[in-house]
Formats: structure tokens, C-alpha cells, sequence
């Protein structure tokens, strides 16, 4: 950009003797966004400072039935969602698959409880049952060790396996629309009149 002499006329005052100053006559031009509007605002015109740009026009406090409305759509919204979660993960082979090691693992050490209950119970004393120097107590006390080990194993399965699949299709549901949730409702109460249909049919067969 080009530079205005300081030596132009236009760029140098004159002193009360007419010899030539080094203060200049003229006037800074002002800043656009300092101007004024030269006429009043018409009536019904109402201007927004910048200040107040990005503020909510009404910032009055919601009542208590809007509250408890508000809070009711939420759990119905959350509800509606894991519904929905729960019937995409039905159609998720890996779910279905890891599912079934997760009810596998909890089975076992339920089963491996109730075994070493029965062993006590039935062959130990209150003295001796979780005697290490008896049969009946070791037994007992290796099958208790075992069931707490199974459980444990079933709840971090349920972590790192299951988790991770429920909360992706959580999130796909969340970024369903309203008419894509309603297909995959619809779809699922499908699948499931066939599936009862079939088992009318296998067991009129019987």
C-alpha cells in the first residue's frame, strides 16, 4: 500500500503567520464501528448491542412443572433407548456369542457354590468344614476359591467383552432418527411373531 508524502499540502497545517507547521489541519477519521446512526431509529425498531450478542433473550428459571416435565421426556427418552439398545445388540453375533460365555462363567460358579454348600452340609461339621486337613474341607474350600474365581471372570467378561458392544450400539441408537427407531421396533416385534409362530407350529407337531 502506498504512503502519503508528509510534505503533501493536504498533509501539513499552517501557523497564524501562514508559514508551514508541523501540526497537521486535518482530522482523523473516526472508526466506523464508533458511528453513530445520523437519524433516530424508526419506531418499533429495537437495536442489540453487540454486548448482548449470543445471550438467550429469556433467561427466566423454568417452573416446577416444566421441571418434572422436562424430567419425565428425559427418562422416557433414556428408557426408549435402551429398549432399543437392547433389541440392535439381539442382532449383533457377537453379542449373542459372548452372551453365551458370560451365562456360561455365571452358571459354573453358581453351580460350584451350591456343590460345596451340599459337600459341607453333608458330609462336614460346623468344626471341620473348612478344615484343611480333612477331605470334606478341602473340597469345600477348593470348590468356594473356585466359584469366587468363575464369578470374578463372568464380571470382567461383562467388562471387556460385553461393555464396549453396548455402549457402540447405545450410540447408534442415540444418533438414530425417530423413524429409524420406529423400523427397528417394528422389525424386532417381527421377528419375534415368527419366532412364536414357529414354536406354535413345532410344538402342534409334537
Amino acid at each position: 500500500m502506498s504512503q502519503r508524502s508528509p510534505f503533501n499540502e493536504r498533509n501539513m497545517g499552517k501557523t497564524t503567520d501562514g508559514e508551514e507547521g508541523s501540526k497537521p489541519a486535518g482530522m482523523t477519521r473516526r472508526s466506523l464501528s464508533k458511528g453513530k446512526p445520523a437519524r433516530p431509529a424508526a419506531e418499533g425498531v429495537r437495536i442489540v448491542s453487540s454486548k448482548s450478542k449470543g445471550k438467550s433473550v429469556s433467561s427466566r428459571p423454568l417452573t416446577k412443572e416444566e421441571r418434572k416435565e422436562k424430567r419425565r421426556a428425559e427418562r422416557e427418552e433414556e428408557d426408549q433407548v435402551a429398549n432399543i439398545t437392547e433389541m440392535v445388540m439381539k442382532q449383533d453375533s457377537r453379542y449373542l456369542s459372548r452372551r453365551r460365555v458370560w451365562w456360561g462363567l455365571l452358571i459354573a460358579g453358581i453351580i460350584c457354590i451350591a456343590v460345596s454348600f451340599a459337600v459341607m452340609y453333608a458330609f462336614g461339621t460346623d468344626a471341620k468344614n473348612y478344615d484343611l486337613t480333612t477331605s470334606v474341607g478341602v473340597i469345600s474350600t477348593v470348590l468356594l476359591v473356585l466359584s469366587y474365581a468363575i464369578i470374578i471372570a463372568a464380571i470382567v467378561w461383562e467388562f471387556v467383552k460385553i461393555r464396549p458392544i453396548r455402549n457402540e450400539s447405545m450410540a447408534k441408537v442415540r444418533g438414530m432418527s425417530a423413524k429409524r427407531r420406529r423400523a427397528v421396533v417394528e422389525a424386532n416385534y417381527a421377528a419375534e411373531e415368527q419366532r412364536r409362530a414357529e414354536k406354535a407350529v413345532r410344538k402342534g407337531k409334537k
